[in-house]
C-alpha cells in the first residue's frame, strides 16, 4: 500500500535562508518530493547565460537527501511594464521566447542524470502572459500550447 508521504512534496524556493533547514525537516519526514520553484530571471534573458551555481547547488542538495525535484518552467522579473506583442500574441518578443525555449532546453540537457519530474510552464495562462483570459483558454498559438509542446519535445527527445 503507498502511504501518502511517497505522494507528498513541497514548493520551496532556493533564496530562502531555510532551504536547507527545510530540506532537512521534509527529508527527516520522509517527504519524497521537492519542487524547486526557479524561473528564468531578467538578467539571464539580457545576457543570455544561466546562473547554473544556484540551480546546481539546489539540485545537488535535493538528491543528495534522497528526494526527486520536481522543476517547473516559468520566467520571473520580466512582466512589468510590457509592450503586447501580436507576432507572439503575448507580452514576449519572439527573441525572449527563443530565449525560453533554449532555458529549457539547457535545463533538461544538464539534469538528464537525475530522476527529474518537469512540470509545464507555470502560469502559462494568467493574464500577465496574454492579452485576454478567453485567448489564454481558446487559442492554441498563445503561450501555455506553444511553450508546453516544447518542454514536453525536449523532455521526451533528451
Amino acid at each position: 500500500m503507498t502511504k501518502l508521504k511517497d505522494k507528498l512534496g513541497f514548493n520551496l524556493f532556493y533564496w530562502d535562508r531555510h532551504f536547507s533547514e527545510a530540506l532537512d525537516l521534509m527529508q527527516q519526514k520522509g517527504v519524497k518530493y521537492v519542487r524547486l520553484y526557479w524561473d528564468f530571471q531578467s538578467y539571464e534573458i539580457k545576457d543570455d547565460a544561466l546562473a547554473w551555481h544556484w540551480r546546481d547547488d539546489a539540485i545537488k542538495q535535493v538528491v543528495d537527501r534522497g528526494m526527486i525535484p520536481v522543476l517547473p518552467f516559468s520566467a520571473g522579473e520580466i512582466t512589468g511594464e510590457r509592450t503586447w506583442v501580436d507576432e507572439t500574441r503575448s507580452y514576449f518578443t519572439v527573441d525572449e521566447i527563443a530565449k525560453f525555449k533554449k532555458f529549457i532546453t539547457q535545463i533538461v540537457e544538464r539534469y538528464k542524470q537525475y530522476n527529474i519530474i518537469y512540470e509545464a510552464w507555470n502560469e502559462a495562462t494568467g493574464f500577465f502572459w496574454v492579452w485576454s483570459w478567453h485567448d489564454a483558454q481558446n487559442d492554441p498559438t498563445v503561450i501555455r500550447s506553444y511553450m508546453n509542446r516544447y518542454i514536453a519535445q525536449q523532455v521526451k527527445k533528451i
